[in-house]
This record gives structure tokens, sequence and C-alpha cells, in this order.
């Protein structure tokens, strides 16, 4: 049986438009970083939160459904050669324990929103994006987090269509809703 889509059919919430009050608490976006921020504000006592959000629907965790990346937007390299590997080290190690307070609070909550640790995909669509997943993945491993390379051919077997990217001779893909093991 189906589950109901949380982040898709869950009702907008619009609250009032008038100002807040002076001595309130405002949160600027009502993505997982805002609502997380005003659920902790609350449960630690502060009154009068308020989250503000210009368009919704534009919104990034409402774009994306809720996804919630381990690690960062930046690759592992280019992490680790802007903050070097041990602070690059603590800023993925720090998403992994984000994701564990999320899951912990909609347990907490009994809060049915499809939450799953199923990984991700990181495609390259030029050698240059090659071998930066090649780097990434070398220094995963290295600082201890489960990452993989695949091949076009595994990519393939995953479910995934690999086509020639008219840019070069690599591969490009196109993607599809699929699960598959935990990344991190």
């Amino acid at each position: 049986m189906a589950k109901k889509c949380y982040w898709l059919d869950e009702p907008l919430i619009i609250g009032s438009h008038e100002k807040p009050a002076d001595g309130s608490v405002l949160v600027i976006g009502s993505g997982i970083s805002g609502v997380s921020c005003a659920y902790w504000l609350r449960h630690h006592g502060f009154t009068g939160v308020s989250i503000v959000d210009y368009e919704l629907e534009k919104a990034a965790s409402f774009r994306n459904c809720g996804h919630i990346l381990t690690g960062t937007v930046e690759s592992m390299q280019a992490l680790a050669s802007i903050h070097g590997k041990e602070t690059a080290k603590e800023l993925w190690q720090y998403s992994l324990q984000v994701c564990l307070q999320i899951e912990e609070t909609i347990q907490k909550l009994g809060l049915n929103c499809e939450y799953a640790k199923s990984g991700y995909l990181c495609i390259a669509i030029d050698k240059v994006e090659d071998q930066e997943l090649r780097e990434s993945i070398k220094i995963l491993s290295e600082l201890g987090f489960n990452s993989k390379y695949y091949e076009a051919p595994k990519v393939a077997s995953l479910g995934f269509k690999v086509t020639p990217n008219k840019y070069s001779t690599h591969y490009s893909c196109v993607i599809r809703t699929l699960y598959f093991g935990r990344n991190g």
C-alpha cells in the first residue's frame, strides 16, 4: 500500500502577515533548517517564535521534498582542499549527527514523513567531475566514511539509464527514483 507523501500532500500553513512582536524570535526560512531551528527554540522555552519565507514552493526543502544531504553540497575533495582534511571530516561527521538528530526527533514526535537513510548517488558528467568523485571517494575512505565508486555499467545495473554525453566521450545518467545502500 502506497504511503501518503508528507512533503507533497501536507498543506502549507499560512500564518499571520503581521509584524512579529518586539522581543520575539523570527526564523527566516521554512525548510528543514528553519523548521528545526524553530522547533528547538520552542522546545527550550522560547515563545513568540515565528517562521517566515518568501515563496514556499521555491524553497530548497520544498523543491527537493525534504531530501537531507549527507556531507555538504561540496564534494569531499573540494571540502578538504578548502578547509583541510581534519575540518572536512568534522563537517561531514556533523552532517551525520544532524541526520541522527532528525531521525530521533521524527520518532519522538511520531511523524509519518517517510524518513529513510537510503543514500545518494553523485554522477560525473565529464572527466573533471569524474576525477573529483574518485578523489572524494578516496578521501572519504581514508577518513572512515563508507563510499563507493561505480563505473557506468554498474550504475546502469542499478536502474539508471546511462547515455553518451553529447559534450564528451564520457557518460551521464538520467536519474529516476531508486533506493540503495546508505552512504556515510
